[in-house]
């Protein structure tokens, strides 16, 4: 990985800890857990997270669009739902896994990534050669 991935990721990474730390509602207490587990994840770190509501989501580009090709974790009071991919949609999400257990959570969106890991700077309209 480049010098400048790396510190796109960190800062990345940095910013959605930041955002949401001092965030005291239930999305901010729901969600914080769930940044700070997955950011201890080699797997989920190499990846550049984004929230969409309650949702922790992860994508391989650094701008939006971003990628749709992994999945994100829903959080609630005392419980999380991990969905194949990130979609906005009227339609119920489908679900990999509903738990309480939120190490649970985090391997199961581990073991649910994409074969091809690997990030860029951009987006997801533009991947590298």
């Amino acid at each position: 990985m480049n010098e400048a991935l790396e510190e796109a990721l960190l800062a990345e990474w940095t910013a959605v800890r930041s955002l949401w730390g001092g965030d005291d509602s239930w999305v901010g207490d729901a969600l914080r857990p769930v940044i700070e587990s997955a950011f201890v994840s080699p797997e989920l770190r190499a990846l550049f997270p984004f929230t969409s509501g309650n949702r922790l989501c992860f994508s391989r580009c650094s701008y939006y669009p971003f990628t749709l090709d992994s999945p994100c974790i829903a959080a609630w009071p005392d419980e999380y739902i991990v969905e194949p991919l990130w979609a906005v949609t009227d339609e119920p999400a489908p679900e990999l896994v509903r738990t309480t257990d939120l190490d649970l959570a985090i391997m199961t969106v581990v073991d649910n990534l994409p074969s091809n890991r690997a990030a860029w700077l951009g987006d997801a309209d533009h991947p590298p050669d």
